[in-house]
This record gives C-alpha cells, sequence and structure tokens, in this order.
C-alpha cells in the first residue's frame, strides 16, 4: 500500500530501484564492530591454509563459532557467521 500511495503522488525513486535507497537492516558489523574482531579471535587459532591467502580453512563449523560468539556475548546465527567469513 506505501508503494501504490508514492506513486500516486509522483515520488521519484532511482532507476533500477523499487524503493529509496537507505532501507533495510543495517550490517551486523556495522551496529556491533566487535564481533568481526571477536570471530577471527575464534578462528585463528585452529586456521588452516596460507595467511595471505583469501581462503581460510577452520576446524570449527559456523554453528560452532556462533555458539561460542554466544557464549561471549555477541549473539549470532551460523549464516550471520558464514557472511563475516
Amino acid at each position: 500500500m506505501r508503494g501504490m500511495r508514492e506513486i500516486d503522488r509522483g515520488e521519484q525513486v532511482e532507476p533500477g530501484r523499487v524503493r529509496r535507497s537507505g532501507g533495510g537492516r543495517k550490517l551486523a558489523t556495522s551496529t556491533d564492530p566487535e564481533l568481526e574482531v571477536a570471530l577471527e579471535q575464534l578462528v585463528e587459532p585452529v586456521s588452516r591454509s596460507d595467511p595471505e591467502s583469501p581462503l581460510r580453512w577452520t576446524c570449527k563449523s559456523t554453528r560452532v563459532l556462533a555458539k561460542e560468539l554466544a557464549v561471549g556475548g555477541y549473539p549470532a546465527s551460523d549464516w550471520l557467521v558464514r557472511q563475516i567469513l
């Protein structure tokens, strides 16, 4: 309904967009910058591979990492952990 009202009022949107920019949920790393650092501290001791390589291997699953983050006070899902890694 809101979109229909915007069309009726003749509001302009950017080409290729349905809504104005800036909406939606903010990134978890922007609302809590320490989250990425905490995850890095969990992954670093058990990571395998060349440190210069963008590909990192770890013995811990994303679910285990998410649980460890939650214990440390950073509630995160395994999906979020995958996105950050």
